[in-house]
């Protein structure tokens, strides 16, 4: 699955974010429960976060 996402405007920076992110199934329930949407949210901030350190060290 791919994720169409405007947090890069960089297209190298893009096709790698859309390659590393991962949905999570819970993320993909229509009417999530807040819980589930607090827990996408956080989530997805937090794979960000690995994802700029990884593009950081790359070559």
């Amino acid at each position: 699955m791919s994720l169409h996402s405007d947090s890069y405007k960089d297209a190298a920076k893009l096709d790698a974010w859309s390659k590393f992110y991962k949905l999570p199934k819970r993320c993909r329930k229509k009417g999530m429960e807040s819980a589930d949407f607090v827990w996408c949210s956080e989530y997805r901030g937090k794979q960000k976060e690995l994802f700029e350190a990884q593009w950081q060290e790359r070559p």
